[in-house]
């Protein structure tokens, strides 16, 4: 269960994630332009008053869902009415071909997704033959290299594959809407402004690992 507070996270990880922000709404804030701001509803009107687009109210998650289902059916040439929210990522994107694939339908959406990732017992695994590597190189030197050359090959092998963050169409949606807000648009000169209170608490929550329940108004962000 997640305990983090908000006031806990430290100062650099609230400056990555002013730069998440800025990029999903395709926003920039100046130099100390929110140094007043103290709490997350102070940043989260700031947000809101930064955006000046037409506001519509409309669904951005329905809007990305539309989206990345063309997406998915113009590069994987699959029938668009297949494509569900609760379609299993791993049927569309089989090993085989997964990066190239994923590659081509973010050209088509206009933004990477960042959904791959190495498994972590091969990460560890070759993280640590890396290591003992290292270490071993005063013992024996070509023995220390070897171990060296195989954990690099095995990590960029294992990388051009990848496994999936996400299981479903559903919680991909999810993520580019949160990470991709704008881009997720059919028209990206509007926004619905009801949209973001949720959009950035399942940012911060997914990205500093909050309770969605403390990312109250009043909850102080030092």
């Amino acid at each position: 269960m997640k305990k983090r507070e908000l006031k806990d996270v430290h100062h650099e990880d609230l400056d990555g994630m002013i730069l998440l922000i800025e990029r999903s709404f395709e926003i920039e804030f100046i130099d100390n332009e929110l140094s007043r701001v103290k709490t997350f509803g102070e940043l989260l009107d700031a947000v809101k008053n930064k955006i000046s687009l037409k506001e519509v109210d409309d669904c951005t998650t329905q809007q990305a869902f539309y989206k990345l289902r063309d997406a998915l059916s113009s590069v994987l040439e699959v029938n668009r009415d297949a494509v569900l929210p609760r379609t299993l990522l791993t049927d569309l994107l089989p090993v085989q071909k997964r990066r190239t694939k994923l590659r081509d339908i973010e050209k088509v959406l206009g933004y990477r997704l960042n959904i791959l990732e190495l498994p972590n017992y091969l990460k560890v695994t070759f993280i640590i033959l890396f290591l003992l590597s290292l270490f071993t190189i005063t013992l024996n030197w070509w023995l220390a290299i070897l171990g060296a050359v195989i954990s690099i090959i095995g990590l960029l092998l294992t990388s051009l594959r990848g496994s999936i963050s996400v299981k479903t169409v559903g919680e991909l949606v999810k993520k580019m809407t949160r990470e991709n807000y704008m881009k997720s648009r059919r028209n990206v000169t509007t926004f619905n402004k009801s949209e973001i209170e949720r959009v950035m608490i399942d940012l911060f929550s997914e990205v500093l690992e909050i309770e969605k329940e403390r990312l109250t108004s009043d909850a102080k962000l030092q």
